[in-house]
This record gives C-alpha cells, structure tokens and sequence, in this order.
C-alpha cells in the first residue's frame, strides 16, 4: 500500500513536470515579492523559497506569510515578527495580530481587546484604543473608537471623522476609498473629500482603474471620475485582475470580463477565483487546476483541493497532501505531514 502511494505520487509529479514544454504562456506578476512560503514541517513551521529550499527552519507554532519584510510568528502563544533572515525584529510579546501583516510600515495588534498599531521595530505607534482591527493602506486606516469612526493618519490623527452609526467605510486602494454615509456608498479621496457622489447601494475597491458598485440591484462598474464603463447589469461582480474580472448573472456560471466589458473567457470548467500571478483556479468534474488569460488549461485539473498562485507558488492537495506547485506546474515542496499553506496563510 505504501509503495503503491509513493508510485502515484512520482507519477503525478512527473506529469506535472511534463506540462511544462505544453503549457501556454503565464504572465507573471513582476511586482516585488519575499519570495518566502511558510510550510509544516512535523508540526513546527519554517520556510521555503520558490525552488523549495527550506531557508529559515521549522521553529514557530504557526506562521504567516511575509508583507513589508516582515512575518508574524507564534512561539508558546505569543505572537512576534521576523525578518527574511529568520531573526525576531519585534520578540514574541502578543496575544494576538490582526492580519498576521505590515502594511504602509505598520501592523494592526491588539491589546486587553483594543487595537493598535506597532511599526517595524515593534515600537508603539499607534496606542491600543480602537473597537476593532484594521490596517492602513495609502497611508490612512478606517478605524472605530467608541461612538467615532472615521480614517486616522499614522499618527492616529482622525482625517475624516463621523459618527460611528452614519458612516462606514472601506480601505483606500488607488488614492480613492469606498465609504458609506447614511445607507448610500461613494468614494472620498484621501483629503475626506467625496469626489464620486454617494448613489450607490454597495461599492467596492478600485483595481486597474475600476470599482463594482450597486445600483437597482444590479452591479457594474465606473471609473475614478465615477463614470459608469460598464453597465449595471451583473448579480455579482469581482474586482478587476490581469485586466479581467468575475462576473455573475442570476446565479448563472461565473465568467471573466475585460475592462470593456466584453466577456472574456467562459468554458466547460467552473471558476473558483479571479486571477493572480496571471492564472485563476478552476475545476473541472471536481478536481482544480488553472487557465490563463486566454482561458486555456495551464495547469490541468488533477488537483482534490488548491488555491490560489501567490508570489509564483500555490498549495495544492492530492488525497491527504499538500503541494507547492510552482507556474511551470513542477511540484517544488511536500512535506509529507498533510499540511501546507500559501503565503496568504
């Protein structure tokens, strides 16, 4: 049984590397990466690089993939930070982190059940006082204190500040962020002016130049002048990725459009998640694998579970193990105990 299991291993892992010369061709994301994955390792975590070299050992309890050079890390029920070397840039001292990452240089931690906010050194930044988590993104965080909530600068300096049951709001992605104020959605700058009117009855982020948002019913989508490109007309819609995004209509299959709102990419396969690194997860008669952009097979579906490419490696499972494939489809790491993560872990 055991040899049996070893053989249909080698075999997938030899398929897998012959995909490589029939493959079509991955854009791949070239923006800067760590280039570190976190992997189990007999129930310690460390970390692999994209050849699946394990370059900082199997030491943490748990362990989550790196953002701003910098991974959080338990060790006895305390959490810290790392840095790509494996040496503690802030010891071990939290009960909890929220979102396990840095971002624009600071870490959301929370304290006797407040949040706040420690920089790279693991100074306190930010002192714990808000009701809920949060991160910053364009330099500004949504955050809620009390009966306030509003957007806080990195000296937690309210920017724009309202009464906590008239406005929510979303993080800033490209200079403009999602708010809600009294039950209708439009989008402020980062100066707490709203430069898109608020008509709408849900908004999401902006991506590639374009937002979904909500009206009748109905999604669509506008651009940063809160012009409407792409007509209201989709139960669901994702954010753009590649220049393509998820849509739905009535609970029909999702399908990709472009930025034109043109269907893209719509096939005998079922679409998990929108792109990333330049391939979106699929599954076809239950077992996952990609397309690319074009919405041809670059990873065949053999796969009983996976998830999405993340800094040019994802985690793929075959009966009870988990993988990191890399975008060639060569298995570069298994750790043989059942358990692997992405780097989004």
């Amino acid at each position: 049984m055991r040899t049996a299991r070893l053989l249909q291993i080698v075999a997938i892992s030899a398929f897998l590397a012959f995909l490589i010369a029939a493959r079509s061709q991955i854009i791949i994301d070239s923006g800067p990466h760590s280039g570190l994955f976190p992997v189990n390792v007999k129930g310690k975590w460390g970390y692999i690089n994209r050849q699946g070299m394990l370059v900082i050992p199997p030491r943490f309890d748990d362990a989550h993939g790196f953002s701003d050079e910098l991974a959080g890390v338990e060790v006895d029920k305390k959490w810290g930070y790392i840095n790509e070397t494996g040496n503690f840039a802030i010891e071990p001292r939290f009960v909890e982190v929220d979102g396990w990452s840095f971002n624009d240089g600071l870490a959301a931690v929370i304290v006797d059940r407040k949040c706040g906010f420690v920089d790279h050194t693991g100074r306190v930044a930010i002192d714990f006082q808000f009701d809920a988590p949060a991160y910053f993104s364009g330099g500004l965080a949504y955050v809620q204190k009390q009966h306030r909530a509003g957007y806080i600068d990195k000296t937690g300096r309210f920017v724009v500040d309202w009464a906590w049951d008239r406005g929510r709001g979303r993080p800033f992605s490209e200079s403009l962020a999602a708010v809600e104020w009294n039950g209708n959605w439009g989008y402020i700058d980062t100066a707490g002016r709203f430069v898109i009117a608020r008509s709408f009855e849900d908004a999401g982020s902006f991506s590639e130049g374009l937002a979904p948002v909500e009206k009748g019913g109905l999604w669509g989508y506008v651009d940063k002048q809160g012009k409407v490109v792409i007509p209201f007309q989709f139960d669901q819609a994702e954010n753009f990725h590649d220049g393509l995004a998820m849509v739905r209509k009535k609970k029909g299959p999702w399908s990709f459009i472009d930025t034109a709102g043109k269907q893209a990419i719509s096939g005998a396969f079922e679409i998990v998640r929108g792109f990333s690194d330049g391939l979106a997860l699929v599954r076809i008669d239950g077992k996952s694998g990609y397309i690319d952009v074009h919405g041809q097979i670059a990873i065949q579906p053999l796969f009983d579970a996976a998830r999405p490419f993340f800094d040019g490696l994802a985690s793929v499972k075959i009966q009870d193990r988990w993988y990191y494939i890399d975008q060639t489809s060569r298995v570069v790491w298994s750790d043989g105990y059942a358990s692997a993560a992405t780097a989004q872990h």
